[in-house]
């Protein structure tokens, strides 16, 4: 390898180094105005890709909590409250509050185990927005994911009866 593309592949690298470190820098410049999660939550932050037309686009938020659980099928109870940051304007969201939900009642022959029992409940379908990122507050135990929904311009037609 001549001396050449090693200085260039040392300049690469280290100009990939710093794109890496500078977008580090930039995901946490974009939440400085959130407050910190206190002692019994957990702070999840979303960022989603810019969209042509973010109106065809929504976010839905998964949270779920991993507990024993045996064959019946089951969901806790949440809301996802929207809040404001004080002076910014700026929305995050906090879920409170999580109780049991809905179950089936069969009778289960194997033992319980662990598994992920999702939280469903109100407002969890967001407007999708890539400008800023999606703060969200949780209890402790509690994971966070998301699913990005896509609709297109065309509507269907209703029957008229």
């Amino acid at each position: 390898m001549t001396k050449h593309i090693k200085k260039q592949l040392h300049t690469f690298g280290f100009m990939a180094l710093l794109l890496a470190g500078t977008q580090a820098l930039a995901d946490k410049d974009d939440i400085h105005m959130f407050p910190e999660a206190d002692k019994n939550q957990d702070r999840f932050v979303i960022r989603v890709p810019e969209q042509e037309d973010e109106s065809l686009f929504k976010l839905e938020i998964v949270a779920s909590r991993l507990q024993k659980a045996d064959c019946n099928l089951r969901a806790l109870r949440g809301e996802l409250d929207q809040e404001s940051v004080k002076g910014w304007g700026y929305s995050y969201y906090e879920l409170e509050d999580v109780k049991p939900g809905p179950s089936t009642m069969m009778a289960c022959p194997q033992p319980a185990k662990k598994r992920y029992v999702p939280i469903v409940g109100k407002e969890f379908t967001l407007r999708y927005n890539s400008r800023l990122p999606y703060v969200i507050y949780v209890p402790k135990g509690i994971d966070v994911k998301f699913r990005i929904w896509r609709t297109t311009l065309d509507a269907e037609s209703a029957s008229k009866i």
